[in-house]
């Protein structure tokens, strides 16, 4: 049996992000925009090995940043 250290199995870092929401037309492929909403969350992403001890994936460690995706500052 293997023991698990202590740790968050997902990225922690608060993020603010715009979610897009679509509509998938499964007869053509096409999708179409049905609406969009800013929201601001734990960044989420599945962390493996030595990230878990952290809490941080490689991404927020570096500082990445998106216009519709930044790290919110506390």
């Amino acid at each position: 049996m293997t023991k698990r250290t202590k740790g968050s199995d997902s990225c922690t870092m608060v993020r603010r992000m715009l979610i897009r929401h679509m509509f998938l037309n499964l007869a053509t492929s096409e999708t179409d925009d049905a609406r969009a909403e800013w929201v601001t969350r734990p960044c989420g992403v599945p962390l493996f090995g030595d990230d878990k001890a952290g809490g941080l994936c490689r991404g927020c460690k570096t500082g990445w940043t998106h216009p519709n995706n930044y790290p919110v500052c506390t």
